[in-house]
């Protein structure tokens, strides 16, 4: 549940907030942190100017050992999105 997401800190955000100016880019960092095996969802919302906000759904599954399941080596856990403009109506699939 949500409450429980929030309470364990499953999913962390750096920054948790900041400013852009027009034209301007940031570095977002993204963590999966489970404390205990499932599935974890949670919604993470960029507020823009004017009221409009980017939605972005986070998702994250854990199981217990010794299922095995894709594992991303230190070098793969950046991951570099192709720039898209908000409100973009046929974003790319990414």
């Amino acid at each position: 549940d949500r409450a429980f997401i929030l309470e364990q800190q499953i999913f962390q955000v750096k920054p948790r907030s900041g400013l852009l100016q027009p034209g301007g880019s940031a570095h977002i960092t993204l963590a999966y942190k489970p404390a205990v095996k499932g599935s974890h969802q949670l919604p993470l919302f960029m507020h823009i100017a004017d009221g409009k906000r980017l939605h972005v759904q986070l998702h994250g599954s854990t199981v217990q050992p010794p299922v095995q399941r894709l594992a991303l080596t230190t070098t793969t856990r950046t991951f570099t999105f192709d720039p898209t403009p908000i409100g973009e109506e046929d974003p790319p699939r990414q």
